[in-house]
């Protein structure tokens, strides 16, 4: 038995607003399950649609996107009813990627994969598509009877509103018209010369989305293939890292010694003429000189007074708990005023002899 007019309306409807169908009672937004449209990427435009595509001529295209074409309308047979033709196939004309006289299609995919001569729409599932109008009134089909496929606006163009109802599926080619003209009567071999012959819409030329995401896969790239760095004039060695030399990226050694550290306090610390250690500069935040990791802003001690020590500072960071010794290993230090040697068997800093 065939769904009744209530479920075929209620089906899809609600498969439009994503909700699933399990009543007759209920409508599309008492619905409480949600459904969706299953879609493949190699259907899906990945490239932006030109708000003003080209219509000057045929096989005009835009961006390389959109291209112009008079597409074919053929009967197709399950179409027919009491002797009217009710919808027909788009398809490319036959000599799409072989004409070779104007016009024709400079489409740089002509003659590969759906691009081809004599393609239908509908078979192609999704992967030859028309551009439909809600991307711009721009690309409202116009369908016409009489007229010839290599002629722009030849014959007659059927309106948008005209009384035989007529919709077309931008997705599968397929256009159907709800009331087939009676008038004039059909000819000899049944053919109703008002029906329509020939349909003006773009087609989508551009990168399907599977093809721009298998495009944009990097995981198979090396770094070496950006553009402002340059691991080929010179390979990199082992350990060795990237460095900026004022034009690109070249290997380098790492000046940083890889794991270990490094440390000057000629830079935080300076002596008087008594050869007293003072905190000279403007230090704020934590810092690890190799021997001590402290935070002098937490001080408050005058670093402009040159006769501050380095006795001064340590008590004063020790009274607020801002002085820790530095947790590198002691082979990995290496500082300017101060040493690490052992005494009694234990670790301690002393300042250089």
């Amino acid at each position: 038995m065939a769904l009744s007019s209530t479920a075929k309306e209620n089906i899809a409807l609600k498969k439009l607003v994503g909700k699933a169908h399990t009543s007759n009672l209920t409508g599309a937004f008492a619905e409480p399950k949600t459904t969706g449209l299953t879609q493949s990427t190699s259907t899906i435009f990945s490239d932006a649609i030109p708000e003003s595509p080209d219509s000057s001529a045929l096989y005009s295209r835009t961006n390389n996107v959109v291209e112009y074409v008079r597409l074919v309308a053929t009967p197709v047979s399950e179409g027919v009813k009491d002797g009217k033709q009710f919808s027909f196939k788009l398809s490319l004309p036959s000599d799409y990627h072989t004409r070779d006289i104007a016009p024709f299609s400079n489409n740089p995919k002509k003659g590969t994969g759906v691009f081809v001569n004599n393609r239908d729409l509908h078979d192609s599932i999704g992967k030859l598509q028309l551009v439909p109008p809600n991307f711009g009134s721009a690309y409202e089909a116009k369908p016409y009877y009489g007229g010839d496929v290599n002629t722009k606006d030849s014959g007659t163009k059927i309106p948008l509103l005209d009384d035989r109802s007529w919709y077309l599926d931008y997705f599968n080619g397929i256009l159907y018209q709800d009331v087939p003209p009676n008038d004039p009567l059909p000819d000899q071999d049944g053919n109703q010369p008002k029906n329509p012959t020939f349909v003006e819409a773009y087609i989508y030329i551009g990168t399907m989305a599977d093809t721009a995401i298998s495009s944009a896969d990097i995981s198979s790239s090396s770094i070496g293939d950006l553009s402002d760095v340059d691991i080929t004039t010179n390979a990199p060695n082992n350990n060795q890292v990237l460095k900026w030399d004022g034009t690109k990226f070249v290997p380098a050694d790492d000046n940083a010694g890889g794991d270990s550290f490094t440390a000057s306090t000629s830079t935080l610390w300076a002596l008087d003429s008594n050869d007293n250690l003072f905190p000279h500069g403007i230090i704020d935040g934590t810092l690890d000189t190799g021997m001590f990791a402290i935070n002098l802003s937490a001080a408050s001690i005058n670093f402009a007074d040159p006769n501050v020590t380095l006795h001064d500072v340590l008590e004063e960071l020790s009274s607020i708990n801002a002085y820790t010794p530095s947790t590198r290993p002691s082979n990995e230090i290496s500082d300017t005023f101060f040493e690490i040697t052992l005494i009694d068997g234990e670790e301690c800093i002393r300042t250089k002899e």
